[in-house]
């Protein structure tokens, strides 16, 4: 399986349950059925698992590439604005630029100090415990 294809593969399983959130609570103050919080987490957890398979699949086939580390990099962020309105919606927060302001802040912060200081020193290296794993724990 490409690499490629296990991060969009992951990325539409958030798709697939952000838009089952958004028909529940349109206004993000809904309180949404239970099953479909535990679908949000479910496809969460899915794409954390999958991101992190993506790179060893890359470099186990030898199909590592600039352009396959810039699609992934591209879909993390997309999850990062994704999640930020799923999490804004699952604590009803209202569509309100001061709630997701909150929300953002802490997503994009993780995210971009990781990538700067993968820019900067040419290497990602994430400890035991890092940024974007437990990033997203807590969001689940």
């Amino acid at each position: 399986l490409a690499p490629n294809v296990i991060t969009l593969l992951g990325l539409s399983l958030v798709l697939l349950a952000h838009g089952v959130l958004m028909c529940s609570a349109p206004t993000l103050v809904e309180q949404a059925p239970r099953w479909v919080y535990v679908l949000c987490a479910v496809a969460l957890w899915s794409y954390q698992t999958l991101d992190n398979l993506d790179g060893r699949q890359a470099r186990r086939t030898g199909s590592s590439s600039p352009l396959g580390h810039l699609f992934d990099h591209g879909c993390d962020a997309l999850n990062v604005t994704i999640s930020g309105v799923t999490l804004a919606a699952t604590l009803q927060l209202g569509p309100t630029l001061w709630a997701l302001s909150l929300v953002y802040i802490a997503g994009y912060f993780v995210f971009y100090t990781a990538t700067l200081e993968e820019f900067f020193t040419s290497s990602l290296l994430l400890g035991a415990i890092n940024g974007p794993n437990e990033g997203l724990l807590i969001i689940q």
